[in-house]
Formats: C-alpha cells, sequence, structure tokens
C-alpha cells in the first residue's frame, strides 16, 4: 500500500464537552490531540492536526467534520489520508491499519464512519464540496460522503466497536475514567 497521511480532527466547537476536547489529558499525560497524533504516526509518514494552528479549514464558517476533510484532501492531493476524530481516544493502531490496508481507495467503518481512509483525487475533493454546498447542515455529514463514494468504499465492521466511539460530554468522559483531572 501506498504510504499515508495521517489527519487529526480537531477543529469542532466541543460545545457539549464545555472546553476544547483537544487540549484534554489523556492517562498518559499527553493531550488527546497528541495522543491522536501518535496513534496516527503508528500507520502514516505524516501527521496533521485539523486546526487553525496546523492545518486549518478553508472555510471561515463552522461546517464541522467535513471542513477538516476539505482542507485536508484540498492539501494532500494525490495521498492517501487517515482521518482521526480528537474525541476518540479508545481507537488504537489495529483500528487504523484496517482502514489503511483496504485495496479500495478509500475505507471507513460501518460503526460511525471514522477512522476514515480517503483517496485525495479531484473527484473525492469535488463530492466534499458538493456535500458541503447542500441548502440544510443535517445533509452536510461524513454519512452523506460515504454514501456518495459508494461502491468505491470498504465498509468495514469493527473488531471493538466500543473503541470507536466519541466522547463528547463530561459524562461520558466521566464514564471512561478520566473526569475533571483533564484539563490541559
Amino acid at each position: 500500500m501506498a504510504p499515508c497521511v495521517g489527519i487529526v480532527l480537531a477543529g469542532g466547537r466541543s460545545s457539549r464537552m464545555g472546553r476544547d476536547k483537544a487540549g484534554l489529558l489523556w492517562h498518559t499525560g499527553v493531550t488527546w490531540a497528541e495522543h491522536a497524533r501518535q496513534r496516527l504516526l503508528s500507520v502514516c509518514d505524516d501527521v496533521h492536526v485539523s486546526h487553525a494552528d496546523d492545518l486549518a479549514d478553508l472555510r471561515s464558517d463552522f461546517i464541522g467534520p467535513l471542513g477538516g476533510i476539505e482542507s485536508a484532501l484540498t492539501a494532500c492531493m494525490g495521498r492517501r489520508c487517515v482521518f482521526l476524530p480528537v474525541d476518540m481516544p479508545r481507537v488504537d493502531e489495529s483500528d487504523l491499519r484496517v482502514v489503511t490496508e483496504v485495496a479500495e481507495p478509500h475505507a471507513t467503518y460501518a460503526q460511525g464512519w471514522f477512522p476514515l481512509m480517503l483517496t485525495a483525487t479531484p473527484d473525492v475533493l469535488a463530492t466534499v464540496q458538493s456535500i458541503l454546498a447542500l441548502p440544510e447542515a443535517r445533509q452536510r455529514s461524513v454519512r452523506a460522503l460515504v454514501e456518495a463514494l459508494q461502491p468505491n468504499i470498504s465498509i468495514i465492521d469493527a473488531a471493538a466497536p466500543d473503541r470507536l466511539k466519541n466522547i463528547n460530554d463530561p459524562v461520558e468522559l466521566q464514564a471512561m475514567g478520566l473526569g475533571e483531572n483533564t484539563h490541559g
């Protein structure tokens, strides 16, 4: 397989969490953004963080993960990109390796669409941009992107679906046993 670039999706508002999830501390003492970056480095040659400080969204209005995906595809044309949201700290190397080793140009998990591997081509970028141009916010989703890429995307069943869950709010954070001592 061709080398890939990892993209940590960390440009969200974190409104349900009440603070920036990228700055939360993982139990090893690194931020969630750094933890995700380290995970991606286990399977990718290069890693960027989709955030204002590294790989900023091309659009000024907040449009969710598709904004980070659009920016990464634009910057990494011709490369295979593996996207990992910062709020999925339980994803491990094996979860990432599965999506990078498929023969299809794109791959994702049936249990939530991330980690997501996309080959950055003009056609895929145009597909993302057409979804971003849809009038209603609920239409502009990663699910819509996955559906638009069919049949050229491999949909994988996760070996451990619990590792693929997003941690979105303090209750979910507490359930992970991380609680309030997670400020970065």
